[in-house]
């Protein structure tokens, strides 16, 4: 069940992954660029989907990173 009505099942995990790309994508900072060019192509639903769910439990950014 959908907490909006549309056409289609809502997929929140895709969404965020598209705004992780994105923002992956113009990443800029000397210090991050080539942490940045290495992860292009390799950020996926499963990935993301993994880091939100646990998220809600108290996952830490360390944990998250791993």
């Amino acid at each position: 069940m959908n907490l909006a009505e549309g056409d289609r099942p809502g997929d929140v995990y895709t969404a965020i992954l598209k705004l992780v790309i994105k923002d992956v994508e113009k990443e800029t900072r000397p210090e991050y660029k080539e942490i940045a060019e290495s992860l292009n192509g390799k950020i996926n639903r499963k990935t993301i989907k993994q880091t939100v769910m646990t998220s809600v439990y108290g996952v830490t950014f360390i944990g998250a990173r791993q």
